[in-house]
């Protein structure tokens, strides 16, 4: 089970949280209430971050938080222990003008809006992990020769500070500059690689999420928020299967407006670095 817990008061959040759980007996009987062991809850300080694309329609499939969907509920045992890597991890894909995927044929990887995007550095850090090299997966194909280690496809890992990693997966092959290797100090805005379709993905689009430890899956995903972002509107639940195989998806453009300092919410539509 997930819950979103809201506190207005930030004195208020405790330093530890159980859950009071209670069965009942099958006869209709009163259950036994029994608590889970008390964690502690964390209170790092949010990451804030530029968004690390340029242009509109950029769709926030796959993130937080209306309900527990892909990538909320991806809980994995790594090394005995349940791991929430990708809590609130999002899956960016541009939406077309016409509200369409692609220009062209949705089996053709170069036919995507997205596809071959600047992808940008979204704040300053150290880069742990550079991999590149793995092929483009076909568009609404079958994904190949993919397997825990490598699902995120070509991707860059930065330290960015305060205990926080920055993984920015499925970049396209061959795009991430000679630079961008371990070790190499990044600018935030400094170029990193490009929308792609590698690894454990079946439509270009860039991953991006923030964790505790340089890696997507052996990690604890954590809460992050854009400095500055135009919100568009938003697409339907629901739609992103029938999007990713030509479908036209049409956007609901009330509220839209400017956003500083808040997190994408799942199916939100946004423009990023429009000035640059």
């Amino acid at each position: 089970m997930f819950f979103d817990v809201t506190y207005t008061d930030p004195a208020s959040i405790p330093r530890l949280l159980a859950h009071a759980i209670t069965l009942a007996a099958p006869d209709g009987g009163p259950g036994t209430p029994a608590l889970t062991n008390p964690v502690p809850v964390g209170c790092l300080p949010l990451a804030v971050l530029q968004p690390p694309l340029m242009g509109r329609g950029w769709t926030a499939f796959g993130g937080c938080c209306t309900f527990a969907a892909y990538h909320r509920d991806q809980v994995q045992p790594i090394n005995g222990v349940l791991k929430v890597g990708q809590q609130f991890a999002i899956d960016f894909e541009q939406v077309g003008p016409n509200g369409s995927c692609c220009d062209g044929p949705h089996e053709v990887v170069e036919s995507w809006w997205g596809y071959n995007t600047p992808v940008l550095a979204a704040a300053p850090g150290v880069v742990v992990e550079a991999v590149d090299g793995m092929p483009d997966q076909q568009p609404v194909g079958t994904i190949k020769d993919v397997d825990l280690a490598n699902a995120g496809g070509n991707r860059v890992i930065v330290d960015i500070g305060g205990g926080r990693y920055v993984a920015y997966g499925h970049l396209r092959p061959g795009s991430i500059p000679a630079r961008v290797r371990e070790g190499a100090r990044l600018r935030a805005g400094e170029l990193i690689g490009r929308v792609g379709n590698s690894g454990n993905s079946s439509a270009p689009h860039l991953h991006l999420q923030v964790m505790d430890s340089p890696s997507i899956v052996d990690a604890t995903g954590l809460p992050f928020v854009f400095a500055s972002q135009l919100l568009e509107g938003r697409v339907p639940e629901g739609v992103e299967p029938d999007f990713d195989k030509g479908a036209v998806v049409a956007i609901d453009r009330t509220d839209a407006g400017l956003r500083r300092d808040l997190m994408p919410s799942r199916h939100q539509v946004f423009g990023f670095n429009l000035s640059r």
